[in-house]
């Protein structure tokens, strides 16, 4: 997993500013053809009102998407996960504090 090209290289279908959302479906269904490329690339060109604009090039990768792995996910489910998420990291946050007003410098 470590040596996906989206832990080294970035994401290039996320410009600055902007968000990737993940599908909460199966990606093998998204993806079912063995042979699909998952990285293309696009050149807009266009005529602008004052002229010719220069021409933009967008690298879009795939990739990110197929090794998604959300799966069948329901609302429940994730609303389960992020209530035991929740009370997990409050726990933590409590014992930091606790410790924090004993004067100790670790949990």
């Amino acid at each position: 997993m470590h040596g996906w090209r989206v832990f080294t290289k970035g994401i290039a279908t996320l410009p600055p500013g902007r968000r990737i959302v993940y599908l909460s479906d199966i990606p093998s269904r998204r993806f079912n053809t063995a042979n699909m490329p998952l990285r293309h690339e696009f050149t807009i060109m266009a005529d602008g009102p004052f002229g010719p604009v220069s021409p933009l090039v967008y690298d879009v990768d795939l990739e990110p998407l197929f090794y998604a792995r959300a799966g069948q996910t329901t609302t429940k489910d994730i609303v389960t996960t992020l209530t035991e998420t929740n009370r997990v990291l409050t726990g933590i946050t409590k014992a930091v504090i606790a410790a924090d007003e004993r004067g100790h410098t670790s949990v």
